[in-house]
Formats: C-alpha cells, sequence, structure tokens
C-alpha cells in the first residue's frame, strides 16, 4: 500500500505540471485567436518570473516554467490587449473554458488508444492518472469557487469557475462581485471626504487586486489625512504605480521632507531643478530652501529663496520663510520680511509660525502660544506646528496659560 501511495504521488508530482501547461496553453490560444496582442503563461506559480524558465513560444506566447515538487502550484495566463481593444462577455467565457476544456480533451484523447489498442499496462496506469488528473482539474475549475491563490504581483487568482460565474452574473442579472460592494463603498466614502473611513477599504482591496486607481484612490486619502509616512510607504511599496505620474518626483520629495527625511529629500529637489521646466522651478527652489533652512544651511536656503523672489518678487511664502532665517540669524529685518509676506497673504500660516518661534526664542511663552494657535486656525497640519506649540505651552506659565484661555474665550 505505501508502494502504491508512493507512486501516485510521484505520478502526480509529473503529470500536474503537464496538465497545468495544456490548461494555461488553451487560455493563450484562445486569447491569441479572440484578439490578444501577446501573452504571459506561467506553470507552477501565479505570475512569478524570478528564477523561472523564460520559453519563447511560436504565436507571442512566453512560458514561463517553475518546478515545485511541494506544494505543486497552478498557473496562470496574462494577455495583453491592443489599446482600445474590448474583450466583451462572449470572448471571456471562451478563453475561460478553453484552459481545462483543452487539458481534458489531450487526456482523453490518449487514452482512448490506450484501450483501444491494449498497451502495456504500466503505460495504461499512467495515462488513465493523467486523465483523472486532467479531470480533477476541469471539474476543481469549471465550480464556482471563491477559493483564491495569490499572485506573484499581489493581485488575487480566482478559479476559472468563479470568475465565470461573476461574469455571467454581472452580464445577466447585472449581480456585483464582493470586490466590486466593497469598491463601491470605498469610493463614496472617498468622495463624500471620509478619507479615514475609506482607507481600509482602499488598502485591503489594493494588497489584492493592485491597480492603478486604486492605488491613486488609497494615496490621496492618506494625503488629505496628513498621514505622510504612509503615504511615502504606499509610494515605495508600488513604485510602478507611484512613477506614471507627472508630479510623482515633487510630491516624493515633499513626504521626504514631512517625515523629516531632509537629505534626501534635498538631493531630489536638486535632481528635479536640473530638468524642471520654468513654471515649476520657484515651487522647487521654495522647498529645497525649506529644507535647507531646516538644517541651518542659511546660506544654501537664501539662495533658492532668492532665486524665488528673482522670478516671482510677491511671493508671500518665500518672504516667510526668509523673515525666519534672517532672524535665527540675529538680524532684525526678518520682521520686514514677515510684515512683508502678510501684505501679500494675510493667511499665509508660516507668517504666524515663525513670528511664534522668534517670540518662542526671545522667552516670549505665551505670545509664541497665541502664533501657534492662529498658524493652526490656517493649517493645522503645518509642518512641525504641533511639535512647536507642545514646547510652548511646556514653557508657558500657568498664570499666562490662564490668561491665554480666558482671551481666547473672549
Amino acid at each position: 500500500m505505501p508502494l502504491f501511495l508512493g507512486v501516485l504521488f510521484v505520478l502526480h508530482v509529473v503529470s500536474r505540471p503537464v496538465v497545468v501547461f495544456l490548461h494555461e496553453l488553451g487560455h493563450s490560444l484562445m486569447s491569441r485567436a479572440v484578439g490578444a496582442s501577446s501573452v504571459d503563461m506561467y506553470v507552477g506559480s501565479y505570475g512569478e518570473q524570478d528564477d523561472a524558465w523564460r520559453v519563447l513560444l511560436p504565436g507571442r506566447i512566453t512560458l514561463w516554467f517553475k518546478w515545485r515538487i511541494w506544494p505543486v502550484q497552478g498557473g496562470l495566463c496574462l494577455a495583453k490587449w491592443p489599446e482600445g481593444f474590448s474583450v466583451g462577455t462572449a470572448r471571456w467565457v471562451a478563453i475561460l473554458v478553453a484552459g481545462p476544456v483543452s487539458s481534458s480533451i489531450v487526456a482523453w484523447s490518449l487514452m482512448w488508444p490506450a484501450f483501444h489498442y491494449n498497451i502495456h499496462g504500466a503505460l495504461k496506469f499512467i495515462l488513465v492518472a493523467f486523465t483523472v488528473i486532467a479531470l480533477l482539474d476541469l471539474m476543481g475549475n469549471l465550480m464556482p469557487s471563491i477559493r483564491s491563490a495569490k499572485q506573484s504581483p499581489g493581485g488575487v487568482v480566482y478559479s476559472d469557475g468563479y470568475r465565470l460565474y461573476l461574469l455571467l452574473s454581472r452580464a445577466w442579472f447585472n449581480i456585483k462581485s464582493p470586490d466590486e460592494v466593497v469598491m463601491d463603498k470605498a469610493i463614496e466614502l472617498y468622495n463624500a471626504g471620509n478619507y479615514e473611513a475609506s482607507l481600509p477599504l482602499l488598502h485591503d482591496l489594493l494588497d489584492r487586486l493592485p491597480n492603478q486607481h486604486l492605488y491613486q484612490l488609497a494615496f490621496s486619502a492618506y494625503y488629505n489625512t496628513r498621514r505622510f509616512a504612509e503615504a511615502l510607504e504606499l509610494e515605495e511599496k508600488y513604485p510602478e504605480f507611484a512613477t506614471s505620474f507627472d508630479s510623482h518626483g515633487p510630491t516624493r520629495a515633499y513626504l521626504l521632507c514631512r517625515v523629516e527625511r531632509l537629505a534626501e529629500a534635498k538631493d531630489l529637489y536638486t535632481q528635479l531643478l536640473a530638468e524642471a521646466p520654468v513654471e515649476t522651478r520657484t515651487m522647487l527652489h521654495n522647498n529645497r530652501g525649506y529644507s535647507y533652512l531646516l538644517e541651518g544651511n542659511y546660506e544654501a536656503a537664501l539662495r533658492d529663496f532668492n532665486a524665488v523672489l528673482e522670478q516671482e518678487p510677491d511671493n508671500a511664502y518665500t518672504y516667510a520663510q526668509l523673515g525666519r532665517l534672517r532672524l535665527e540669524q540675529g538680524d532684525a529685518s526678518g520682521l520686514a520680511d514677515l510684515g512683508r509676506a502678510l501684505e501679500l497673504n494675510p493667511q499665509e500660516p508660516f507668517v504666524f509660525c515663525n513670528l511664534g518661534l522668534h517670540a518662542h526664542a526671545q522667552g516670549r511663552y505665551a505670545e509664541a502660544l497665541s502664533y501657534f494657535e492662529q498658524a493652526a486656525a490656517f493649517d493645522a497640519y503645518l509642518h512641525r506646528l504641533a511639535e512647536y506649540t507642545a514646547a510652548a505651552r511646556a514653557c508657558c506659565p500657568p498664570a499666562d496659560k490662564a490668561v491665554l484661555g480666558a482671551t481666547q474665550a473672549a
């Protein structure tokens, strides 16, 4: 009995890749027949290319083969379609059915001559085992089971039967899949501005079904809730989606600054400035100058701010940061720069933030706290504002806090 089970196991390990190859070849050939421009066919994995044997087959089909003794893996067919091409329900049904049917047809075609011509018993046994595995593949794949296997790029691979069920349910009865229901809810929350509630749904969908649209929504939700560290993690996890946006470079540099990775932020701003069109250079100079300012490199920061004022002499943000720079160097003319920024934009939060820093440096903690709270009224998420406010509040004498609280209440 153990010997018999061992033989069955060996037959399964050897036959399974052949059945999977025929199965995925059926999908691939049908995909090409109905209009696919090329096909990637995976045997032994769900989309993995690392350490896989690559074989170019006729008809623009690329085979990626990985041999695993255990656990024996299935396969995957990924077709590329011409731009603007509509596959349609009928074509998808043909593609999905072609896989399991192909391996079963080949198996039956081999088993019939084995019995008809009464070939050697061992070979007959092998062909019977192969046919049984192919039939199990047929039944297992055409059953509308929700079971799934992880795809290498991070998506989910459902059985052919479950995909057929979803496809026909949508076409005939307009029934949505569970993922589509979750997607609709996430988008509803996002469009209502409830970014925090949408994020768990978006992140779960993105982990299982990675695509450009989900990435954009999740990244935007993190950004709008000022969860910059998590936005940066998302960008680094899905670089293929992040780099597709024209604003990727400046956005990444801004995030690096917000999470205090200042050296990386400066290097990226420098790289971007080398290639940037004129209309974006002032923003990049301002942001790089701010990064230099935070590090105390006043000379480099001054060069950037002056470069902005040469192009935009009425830039309120630049005057606000220039004011801080000069005050930190002991130059009282920085107050005039802050006054100029306030004239240009009475709601520039960095004016009040930097006035608060100046007051704090001179020991006027209650005044500093007042300025920080004015800055928060315009931008509660201003960079380092929470840190500055906490420091001023900790230094503020209890009597001053009481007076400040009474003034605010009035």
